[in-house]
């Protein structure tokens, strides 16, 4: 198990105003430890070379550089970052990949503006490593938002996404999930492949798809996706998705549109933070995740579907806890 902590995000800074957050994620890596993954082992605590103080990791996953091959999984960290290991590090561009003993670095990495250019997401999908984030170059190449890697090289998807002009900057992806086959992706943007997209696409190895029709929008934003009973789930700073009641988390319905969590109706889903005599619209999720059979939603508010709860709340698929 590897624990790091994520102390600012960046992309709400420029993108969404001064929001400054504290949470901790944890990666489990129970590919490469297998069989041995029990809990005593959790016992034992070591340190990983790790980065500089002024230094964030957004993102975190596993990937097999070679799949059936006879290489280990990696654990591939990525955010804002020039150098991986520290004081002895190498020089790495937002990315870095761990072999255990090692860092190091994959090509070239991301760049960009230096007051934007960072990677929020991290997916393994065809056996390549994908990134998403506010990077205008990948590879030394001009990819925007997303980019994959092979082992050797990155890549464009397609002809890649596109903001509103003129400021790529505000052009990006914050999240991934792999469902029903396809990469889905959302973030900040308006088309993917050329075609007119509301924030999220999906991507199938060679072209992008709308999820859902762009209708009547977003809104609000993306800011989270995961895949919870196999089926797709959204959050955000969202209020409606294409005219549908959906407080800050939807599900996606595969016959085509979205469903709220809860009433459906303003109190249903999360609940805006109250402060003093209103309502404020900073209320937001910023993360999701499954455990024992729940979906797990984190971020900014004080009740789920007036359930109180603060910042963290659970679904069990008819009600909020």
């Amino acid at each position: 198990m590897k624990i790091g902590a994520r102390f600012a995000h960046p992309r709400r800074s420029p993108l969404a105003g001064a929001i400054t957050r504290t949470c901790l994620w944890l990666v489990l890596i129970v590919s490469l430890l297998g069989s041995r993954a029990t809990a005593q082992q959790c016992m034992d605590w070591r340190a990983v070379p790790g980065m500089t103080r002024a230094d964030i990791i957004e993102a975190a996953t596993l990937w097999d550089p070679d799949a059936d091959g006879p290489l280990s999984p990696r654990l591939v960290v990525a955010g804002r970052f020039t150098i991986a290991g520290w004081p002895n590090g190498i020089a790495a561009q937002n990315i870095a990949m761990w072999d255990g003993t090692t860092w190091q670095p994959l090509g070239m990495g991301v760049s960009g503006n230096e007051q934007y250019a960072a990677i929020y997401s991290l997916a393994v999908f065809g056996g390549e490593l994908y990134a998403g984030g506010t990077f205008t170059t990948a590879g030394g190449s001009p990819i925007t938002g997303i980019a994959r890697w092979n082992g050797t090289s990155w890549r464009s998807l397609g002809t890649g996404i596109a903001g509103t002009p003129p400021s790529a900057n505000l052009t990006y992806v914050g999240s991934m999930a792999v469902y029903a086959g396809e990469l889905v992706v959302a973030g900040g943007f308006v088309s993917a492949g050329g075609m007119p997209m509301n924030g999220i696409a999906r991507w199938n190895g060679t072209s992008w798809n709308p999820v859902s029709m762009v209708g009547a929008g977003i809104n609000g934003g993306f800011t989270c996706l995961t895949v919870h009973n196999n089926e797709l789930y959204a959050g955000g700073t969202f209020t409606t998705i294409n005219g549908t009641p959906a407080n800050l988390v939807a599900k996606w319905n595969p016959a085509g549109s979205w469903i709220a969590l809860g009433n459906a109706i303003p109190g249903g889903g999360i609940d805006p933070i109250y402060r003093g005599s209103t309502f404020t619209s900073t209320s937001r999720v910023f993360s999701l995740g499954s455990y024992v059979g729940e979906l797990i939603v984190g971020g900014s508010f004080t009740s789920a579907n007036g359930v109180p709860a603060s910042c963290v709340a659970r679904w069990n698929g008819t009600q909020w806890r």
